[in-house]
């Protein structure tokens, strides 16, 4: 069901969305009949009256699934601590992967910071609010919602750049196990500089996670191939 919003209700009457609002706050310049009209539309059409949100609090929503970030996810938070204090703003934090929980977070917060691999699902919760959202991470093509995001693709390519200048032509990314995003565009961005040199050679080290390092070196060794440079 779509959210009903103060325009939702300006369509149905016919009115602005400056009057709507003013009719469903109490305020004055608009006549008795104006205003009983917009308030039986809000309730004809199931309006309900957005949470009062703390104006000077900043929530930031982990994925409490996504352990293998942990470490990155506490300097996020540490970050996120710092600058809203020399800005005077509060933060809380909340963990969780439960849909039922993120509008009501949501709601209660200025604006969000959105940490993880979280659902199409939960996301869809979160931007239903309305609540101003930035995204540290990495988003579904056209997806419109602000970014923060590490440049893993031009590290791949500087990553690349030197040791080319250091004169290493035979290079390993020891990319560990696959599908994750930020290790997939730091080896694209490492690629991308190598395939312009012809003498140069790249080996994607990959395992499962019953597997290591160990045993993918060892594989590669097998086959007759020594590195001289590890990324």
């Amino acid at each position: 069901m779509a959210r009903v919003t103060l325009r939702t209700i300006a369509e149905d009457t016919g009115l602005s969305k400056f009057a709507v609002s003013r009719a469903l706050a109490g305020k004055s310049g608009i006549s008795d009949a104006t205003r009983e009209r917009v308030v039986k539309a809000a309730g004809r059409l199931g309006y309900r009256k957005p949470a009062i949100r703390s104006k000077r609090a900043i929530g930031v929503i982990f994925d409490d699934t996504d352990m293998i970030n942990s470490e990155l996810h506490m300097q996020v938070q540490s970050g996120v601590r710092q600058e809203a204090r020399d800005l005077g703003f509060d933060v809380r934090m909340h963990w969780t992967h439960n849909l039922d929980e993120f509008g009501a977070f949501a709601a209660d917060n200025a604006g969000l910071v959105i940490v993880g691999p979280h659902s199409r699902q939960s996301l869809h919760h979160i931007y239903a609010t309305g609540t101003p959202a930035v995204r540290v991470g990495w988003l579904d093509p056209l997806e419109r919602v602000d970014l923060v995001s590490g440049t893993d693709h031009e590290a791949g390519s500087a990553v690349a750049q030197y040791l080319c200048r250091l004169g290493h032509r035979n290079i390993a990314y020891v990319h560990g196990t696959p599908r994750y995003r930020g290790r997939m565009e730091r080896l694209f961005g490492l690629r991308e500089i190598l395939e312009r040199n012809p003498e140069a050679r790249l080996h994607d080290l990959t395992w499962e996670e019953n597997a290591d390092f160990v045993t993918a070196l060892t594989q590669l060794r097998a086959d007759g191939t020594n590195p001289t440079a590890y990324f």
